[in-house]
């Protein structure tokens, strides 16, 4: 699956900051086939905040890819994060861009590398905190 996430990955426009920011993606279809979960599921796992995924121009949902391991399970600590993210009212793909850019409280990793490091997440956590209540304000 990983090497399809890129295939995708590598059609988006490579002109678009957000797309290489973010990296290779899976569509609704990719993880509806992967996971054997229907698109229903997996949409209302996203709204729940129990998987990152944003919303294309064109309509399309897009799950980042780093996000997932090989097995397809949510990698710990991004749920979390996610969740509270979403209290600060921006969509998924501010939350998206924010899990790519790299963060001063994570010595300047990025919130996703972070994770995917299985690194301690409560660092990620408080980060994604601090940024949410910067939002509401």
């Amino acid at each position: 699956m990983r090497a399809l996430a890129t295939r995708i990955a590598s059609v988006l426009p490579h002109e678009d900051p957000a797309a290489e920011a973010i990296g290779p993606v899976y569509g609704t279809a990719d993880l509806v086939s992967w996971l054997d979960v229907s698109k229903q599921g997996l949409n209302q796992k996203a709204r729940a905040g129990g998987i990152l995924a944003f919303k294309t121009a064109d309509g399309h949902m897009l799950y980042p890819a780093w996000q997932l391991d090989d097995n397809g399970t949510v990698r710990p600590g991004v749920s979390a994060v996610l969740r509270e993210l979403m209290r600060g009212g921006m969509g998924g793909l501010t939350n998206a861009l924010w899990f790519a850019a790299p963060n001063r409280s994570l010595d300047g990793t990025s919130p996703a590398q972070w994770l995917t490091e299985r690194r301690d997440r409560e660092p990620v956590i408080r980060a994604a905190k601090h940024t949410a209540s910067r939002w509401v304000a």
